[in-house]
C-alpha cells in the first residue's frame, strides 16, 4: 500500500481529521480493499506534517507506509516496544 499511514476508521474519526477522498480501491496483502483518504496532521521533531492517511474498517492496527522512508529514519526496537522516527 502506498501512502504515509493507514489507520482503522474509528481512530481517524476520533481525531476529527477531514476526509478528502472516498472509496479508493487499493491493493493490500489480503487483496483489494476500499479506503477513504483523510488529511492527517502530526508533529515530529517539532515540525508539523500534513500527510495522507488511508482509513479502513478492517485494519487491525496502524500501518506505516513506505513513503515515510523517503523523509524519516525509522528504527523499531520490538524487544523494548519503541518506534523511533527521526526527520532526515
Amino acid at each position: 500500500m502506498s501512502g504515509a499511514i493507514a489507520n482503522p476508521t474509528q481512530d481517524i474519526e476520533a481525531l476529527g481529521w477531514e476526509k478528502i477522498r472516498s472509496n479508493i480501491m487499493l491493493s493490500t496483502a489480503q487483496g483489494m480493499a476500499y479506503f477513504d483518504i483523510y488529511e492527517g496532521r502530526m508533529i515530529m521533531d517539532e515540525q508539523e506534517f500534513t500527510i495522507p492517511v488511508h482509513a479502513g474498517d478492517n485494519l487491525p492496527e496502524i500501518l506505516i507506509g513506505v513513503l515515510w522512508l523517503d523523509v524519516v529514519r525509522i528504527v523499531i526496537d520490538k524487544v523494548e516496544g519503541i518506534l523511533t522516527m527521526e526527520v532526515k
